[in-house]
């Protein structure tokens, strides 16, 4: 295959085992442990960078958006999808330093963290693509999410089928573009697939 971007999913590892990502996941980085990133005890990587970048026309499974990206695995959220914002922030400092194109943030807390802010500002002045999910909290008052909210990110919204926003997705002045994100099958852990709801998924669209 040949690789046009690297695309660094900063989340809970990917599942490099997976048959539709075997091909299209590169060596990354562990910020919670000693590895590379390419084991996901939780999934939700996994099911990101299937969006992204699924192996297409081997005979099995989905096909990702992409056909020439590659996946670079950053884990920095463990088997419960908690993490420290000093993992995250490690992680994307980690990305800038080994070329990739493009940063997927599927992940987010409604408050601001200068570490992570400060990161996301210098992958942004590296000239990386900043892309993050705007948030699930359509339902509950539309908090804002970062760091989708910082400025120079690319924050992705939900919507469904019909192209109306999803109800769950957050309304804000800060969400550039929306996407699919209801429903979407997609790679899982162990060599299963699964479908997901929320931002993320819609934000792994636009990184595609």
């Amino acid at each position: 295959v040949l690789f046009r971007s690297d695309v660094a999913v900063i989340d809970s590892g990917v599942d490099a085992t997976h048959p539709d990502l075997t091909a299209v996941v590169g060596t990354g980085y562990d910020a919670t442990a000693a590895g590379d990133g390419r084991t996901d005890p939780n999934g939700h990587g996994t099911m990101v960078a299937g969006i992204i970048a699924a192996a297409r026309d081997n005979g099995t499974g989905i096909a990702g958006l992409s056909d020439r990206a590659r996946v670079i695995p950053v884990r920095v959220v463990d088997s419960i999808g908690t993490g420290s914002s000093l993992d995250v922030a490690a992680g994307i400092d980690w990305a800038i330093g080994h070329g990739v194109r493009v940063v997927n943030l599927s992940l987010g807390s409604t408050t601001a963290d200068a570490h992570i802010s400060a990161a996301v500002q210098r992958a942004i002045a590296a000239g990386i693509v900043v892309v993050a999910s705007a948030g699930n909290g359509g339902n509950v008052g539309d908090p804002a999410n970062y760091p989708a909210a910082e400025p120079g990110v690319i924050a992705v919204a939900s919507v469904g089928q019909t192209l109306a926003r999803s109800t769950f997705s957050t309304r804000a002045t800060y969400v550039a573009l929306a996407a699919p994100g209801e429903a979407i099958l997609t790679t899982y852990r162990t060599a299963l697939y699964a479908r997901g709801d929320g931002t993320s998924f819609a934000a792994a669209h636009v990184s595609a």
